[in-house]
């Protein structure tokens, strides 16, 4: 046992690490090379995911297109914005509970 103890308190070979080797750049060639990689990703997220619908839903009766469009501008270019509610008629909503009652009475009637 004391074999195995010794054994996995020895290294198990050489530690691989990856290197980066380029040429030497000055400080400014590397920030600008960089600061070009960073736009380039940049503009395919963007290119990926233009034309996507994003739906948001239990927004509060204030919420205009307005307000949506000047929060959302901030995470990038916006084509259209359009809040959608679901309008519940008055008339509708004053016989839902009539027609609930009606059924209860006569669910009650049949017992």
């Amino acid at each position: 046992e004391a074999d195995k103890e010794a054994e996995d308190s020895k290294p198990s070979g050489p530690r691989m690490l990856k290197l980066y080797v380029s040429r030497a750049q000055k400080k400014a060639e590397r920030e600008r090379e960089l600061s070009e990689k960073h736009e380039q990703s940049k503009l395919e997220r963007q290119n990926r995911y233009q034309g996507v619908n994003l739906y948001v839903k239990n927004l509060d009766e204030k919420v205009t297109d307005e307000i949506l469009h000047k929060e959302f501008s901030q995470f990038g270019s916006i084509t259209s914005v359009r809040v959608m509610r679901e309008h519940v008629d008055e008339k509708e909503a004053a016989e839902e509970p009539a027609a609930e009652g009606e059924e209860a009475e006569s669910a009650d009637e049949g017992k």
